[in-house]
């Protein structure tokens, strides 16, 4: 895209999620996570993201997952937005933390069984 880009990264990954949900047919919020595992191993696979804002983006894992392993052994990531219809992709670098247990519950309560 080329165009003025927004002085805060959150702020313009807004306006491009935005533009994604109007073009992209099927899941514009998921993305490609890299993590590491304690051999050095990388590993990626597909997350949804569920929200994200000022602090950072939300997805939500099993904390007894391979995923969570790995990110527990190492709290770096990489992540890949793609999204062909807007001929546009997004990549995000960065460390990751669990939110606060009350959060994880809200969440885990209403996805279904």
């Amino acid at each position: 895209m080329k165009s003025e880009l927004l002085k805060n990264p959150i702020d313009q990954f807004k306006l491009w999620f935005e533009n994604a949900q109007t073009k992209v047919s099927q899941y514009p919020n998921a993305f490609s996570l890299a993590t590491v595992d304690s051999k050095g191993q990388p590993s990626i696979r597909t997350v949804l993201l569920k929200d994200f804002n000022h602090n950072g983006f939300i997805f939500y894992t099993n904390y007894k997952s391979a995923k969570a392993k790995c990110l527990d052994n190492n709290p770096h990531i990489s992540a890949l937005f793609y999204w062909r219809e807007c001929e546009q992709q997004i990549r995000i670098q960065g460390k990751v933390r669990k939110l606060n247990h009350s959060q994880n519950q809200i969440y885990w309560l209403t996805r279904a069984e």
